[in-house]
């Protein structure tokens, strides 16, 4: 048996990357998933897969968001303690696939068989070394990191699968958003609202231009305040159907200002594939996908509304001929049949060398 671990029970970026996993794993024997249970997660993975994979619920961690302090340390020991009514699941797994940071220290407790280590955010420099104290166990067989960028900051060795569209992503058909429109036009920020991902720069950047800008996520508690500070904007809520939203709110552009160094930048490459210019700050991964696929790199606001500005001056043709090159370099160059291959060759190669506990 095959055991993915995975610390949330929403679909976020991390969870996404999980059901190709998934997908590559049933190909190389049967797979538990141990998550929290009875969110958008367990719903997709039932969806998806039917009886294929098992599902077993386990507590959200829930700890600060940002610099973590003593009480954090204090609550993970909690966890841990209560974690341990699982070893028995991971006593008779052949391969641990960890997906969730949160979980990592989890994993030398509990594991008896090969570990693989999934990295997919820039992490403090305490949890690297977190990271890098799993890296010198004799059970870890990989860490995995999504990006060149993340492999650069790990310094570890590390192998690098990077970040791949989703399947229901590139099964979409290139659609021209621009023909017979008319202004405003209509861009989107799509993710968590919180302020290192930049919805409020790119609330700035609109301002005095033909354009109506839409924030699709949701926002957790500690930024709720920040977010009712954000004008000229609408409120698209959490969606598990990006596609179907952006073509509801006829969205155009597709915007990730991020200010933090993001770790790769799927909402990026989900947005040119569904035939949105897009337009990213450069930060972290986000400037390997703006050198694959042409997307365009406006470091703050000011480059930001110069080239939104420039963008809305434009004939229709070209605003579809830069949407339509945009979508062609990232279905090639995120091709999840790339990513089902180099993480179906790692997990298969990890089976080999693990002692069969079945």
């Amino acid at each position: 048996m095959i055991l993915f671990v995975d610390q949330s029970g929403d679909m976020g970026g991390a969870q996404t990357v999980l059901l190709s996993l998934l997908e590559a794993a049933t190909e190389h024997g049967p797979v538990t998933v141990l998550a929290p249970g009875g969110g958008a997660l367990e719903a997709e993975i039932a969806s998806r897969f039917a009886n294929q994979i098992k599902f077993v619920p386990c507590e959200e961690p829930s700890f600060t968001r940002g610099h973590k302090g003593m009480k954090d340390i204090i609550r993970l020991a909690e966890y841990l303690w209560r974690f341990r009514k699982h070893a028995s699941l991971f006593h008779s797994a052949r391969l641990v696939y960890c997906n969730g940071s949160r979980l990592f220290l989890a994993m030398p407790l509990f594991a008896r068989s090969k570990v693989i280590y999934h990295i997919h955010t820039d992490y403090s420099a305490l949890e690297k070394r977190i990271i890098r104290a799993c890296a010198q166990r004799a059970s870890t067989y990989a860490i995995v990191s999504n990006s060149r960028f993340i492999a650069s900051r790990l310094r570890l060795p590390s192998i690098v699968i990077e970040n791949a569209l989703d399947r229901r992503f590139a099964q979409i058909p290139f659609q021209d958003r621009f023909q017979n429109s008319a202004p405003p036009f209509h861009a989107a920020v799509v993710g968590t609202i919180a302020p290192q991902k930049g919805q409020d720069i790119a609330a700035q950047a609109a301002k005095d231009l033909p354009i109506q800008l839409h924030l699709i996520g949701g926002t957790p508690s500690d930024c709720v305040m920040w977010a009712a500070s954000i004008d000229n904007v609408t409120f698209a809520g959490v969606t598990h159907d990006v596609p179907g939203t952006i073509d509801k709110l006829a969205i155009q552009f597709n915007l990730v200002p991020s200010t933090c160094e993001e770790a790769f930048g799927l909402a990026a490459i989900e947005g040119m594939s569904n035939s949105c210019i897009t337009l990213v700050s450069g930060k972290g991964g986000l400037a390997e996908i703006a050198a694959k696929t042409g997307a365009i790199i406006a470091r703050d606001v000011d480059e930001l509304h110069a080239a939104l500005k420039h963008l809305v001056s434009l004939p229709p043709h070209a605003l579809a001929a830069l949407a339509k090159s945009q979508y062609q370099a990232t279905q090639e160059a995120y091709a999840p049949k790339r990513f089902m291959r180099e993480a179906g060759n790692l997990i298969a190669d990890a089976i080999v060398t693990t002692p069969d506990r079945l």
